[in-house]
């Protein structure tokens, strides 16, 4: 019965999710890479790539539901967070830290990634877990009480006027709910998208490289918009679009190569 399941789970499966995302964090990677400063703010802008895909993929649920299902991974994060902080507290050399353990810790347990000085990323890893269940909660309470429109706008707007960053990433994901919106919009009309792959993944590759190259990066963990939010804000939807599109235009080429090996199978056994 479960390989039943499982294999109608696959059948299911939509592949171009799984190329998007693959390439997503073989550039994240890169990003971590002490690449240069241009090539780096070209690549940050590929964070909100996974928001994307989450809100393409996220289903309708309740309360009782989204607690369930997330509650691991806040554990996932506190507990290989905790790993980090013990070895960093016990191996790093003093003359390395930039304050002390109990800082240290009071930002790891409020996932407080803005305070570079005071908390290293190799402590907090997996912030980005946080920063997903807190927008998912958003979204799910904003659309139960139908305010989710006019949040996603209230969202926005908090870019330009950035009035400090909250702990457990709530402003990030209060400013990224428009990434979730516009996965779960995609959705709906893919077979619209789909049939101008093309041209959206070359017009967003284009806005992406600009607004990267000419005007400045993003950083969600760092809850950095750019110089030019509103270019940002541009940018950030070109590269999320490229993704979609290249992640189509592989899961096609993957699906021409299948049946070209079984034409070429069956030509060289009947022959």
């Amino acid at each position: 019965m479960k390989r039943v399941e499982n294999s109608n789970a696959n059948k299911n499966r939509e592949l171009w999710v799984d190329y998007a995302r693959g390439l997503a964090l073989i550039m994240v990677v890169l990003a971590h890479s002490q690449i240069p400063w241009k090539l780096f703010g070209f690549v940050s802008y590929v964070i909100v790539v996974f928001p994307f895909l989450t809100g393409y993929l996220m289903k309708d649920m309740g309360f009782k539901d989204f607690f369930a299902k997330r509650i691991t991974l806040v554990i996932s994060y506190y507990y290989i967070g905790a790993i980090s902080y013990i070895l960093w507290i016990f191996l790093v050399p003093e003359a390395f830290r930039k304050t002390d353990n109990v800082t240290y810790l009071k930002n790891f347990l409020l996932v407080r990634t803005d305070l570079l000085e005071k908390i290293p990323l190799p402590i907090v890893p997996l912030w980005y877990l946080i920063f997903l269940i807190v927008a998912e909660f958003m979204l799910i309470a904003f659309r139960k009480f139908h305010v989710l429109p006019y949040a996603i706008v209230v969202g926005i707007l908090l870019r330009f006027f950035y009035p400090g960053a909250l702990p457990f990433k709530v402003d990030v994901a209060f400013s990224g709910l428009y990434m979730f919106w516009l996965g779960k919009f995609v959705k709906e009309k893919r077979t619209t998208f789909e049939k101008f792959v093309g041209i959206i993944g070359l017009v967003g590759l284009i806005t992406w490289t600009l607004v990267a190259l000419f005007v400045d990066g993003t950083s969600w963990n760092m809850d950095y918009y750019g110089i030019n939010p509103l270019l940002t804000f541009f940018g950030e939807i070109g590269t999320a679009m490229c993704f979609f599109s290249i992640g189509i235009l592989i899961e096609r080429f993957v699906n021409i190569s299948k049946n070209t090996n079984s034409l070429l199978r069956r030509f060289f056994v009947k022959y």
